[in-house]
């Protein structure tokens, strides 16, 4: 075997090399590049974004400073995994947007610390904002009048202007339908893009998940009495009162109960459970319809995929996709069981217990 030798001199010209190289990186580019220990103590940084404010501060003790309780729960969540890599946003002072990795460094196998990359998205930030401003306008100025069409339907169908025939109350009711309908798309369509930018934001408090249930099954008692329909509610718990966003959350449960109606037949029956298992709170929803295929599970939670192309129907296919992403987002799961002509039943786990943040 043939052995190259080389002189001590070569070795300390290549390290010269490399070292030189490094200056140059941290010198010359424009992202705050970071070095820490396995502690986030700062060992080294450039400070091209964060500055000399933060000397002497460890990188949690900055994302505490700038209030980033989502970065933190993200660093912690990494911190206890095996994977090498994370990325989040992180704010600076509430004026500097950063797409910011990090990433574990090793010497000989073993975990020494961490690299943290810091790059500046403001301006790309700002165009989001651009958007998200424009797309809420937009929803805002569809909604308006549909929700007031809405509501004089509602009244035209009760009669308050005066007594309509059968044949009349039939027709207002299917524009009521559709004007609910509406709403409901415009609901779907507004939380997907803010899903998609990051925009849609948790806010958990204390509520009766019996209530939200009911609230949802009333606002779709529309889809029912139309298709003939029965809803039977049960729970095998006296009450669950815990932390969530109601208003999410009726999203997730107005989709999938909406669905649930959609795909079964007439006259069929829609069952909606409750119930606990260990320290999730379950809900369930199941109907008579058709079922899915193995072939259709496998897709069903992607983005526009959706069963209705099977009955020749028209949907966009948000409600799963917006479902999953939300009872995510609070710590959830969802399951689906089904097997073709024998129904399908749609389950959700959310978390009764608060998480308690790991980093200090």
């Amino acid at each position: 075997m043939k052995t190259t030798m080389y002189k001590s001199e070569d070795i300390n010209q290549k390290l010269l090399e490399k070292e030189s190289q490094l200056e140059n990186i941290l010198k010359f580019s424009s992202n705050e590049i970071i070095f820490t220990d396995t502690e986030f103590n700062i060992l080294f940084q450039n400070n091209k974004i964060l500055g000399q404010k933060y000397a002497g501060a460890d990188f949690v003790e900055i994302l505490k400073k700038n209030k980033q309780t989502d970065a933190l729960e993200t660093l912690e969540s990494f911190v206890k995994t095996k994977k090498n890599q994370v990325t989040f946003r992180f704010i600076v002072e509430k004026k500097k947007y950063t797409k910011t990795s990090v990433s574990k460094i090793y010497t000989r196998k073993k975990h020494t610390g961490y690299l943290i990359v810091m790059d500046d998205i403001t301006e790309e930030i700002k165009a989001e904002q651009q958007r998200d401003a424009f797309i809420e306008t937009l929803s805002h100025d569809l909604k308006t009048p549909v929700s007031a069409e809405k509501r004089a339907l509602e009244l035209l169908y009760d009669g308050s202007f005066g007594e309509l025939t059968e044949s009349q109350k039939d027709i207002v009711k299917e524009i009521l339908n559709s004007s609910k309908y509406m709403i409901r798309m415009t609901d779907n369509i507004l939380t997907r893009y803010k899903l998609d930018n990051g925009r849609c934001r948790i806010i958990k408090q204390p509520h009766s998940i019996k209530q939200t249930i009911q609230t949802c099954v009333e606002s779709l008692q529309y889809l029912f009495e139309a298709a003939g329909q029965t809803v039977k509610v049960s729970s095998q718990i006296d009450d669950a009162v815990f932390d969530y966003d109601e208003e999410e959350i009726k999203k997730v449960l107005c989709n999938v109960i909406a669905n649930a109606s959609e795909y079964s037949p007439r006259n069929s029956v829609v069952y909606i459970n409750l119930d606990r298992k260990d320290n999730d709170v379950e809900i369930s929803v199941r109907d008579e319809g058709v079922g899915i295929s193995e072939e259709k599970l496998k897709e069903i939670f992607d983005e526009h995929k959706t069963i209705e192309s099977r009955f020749k129907k028209i949907g966009s296919g948000l409600g799963v996709f917006i479902t999953k992403k939300i009872v995510e987002a609070h710590r959830g799961s969802v399951f689906i069981h089904t097997e073709p002509n024998h129904g399908t039943n749609f389950v959700i786990l959310l978390p009764l217990e608060k998480q308690e943040s790991l980093i200090k």
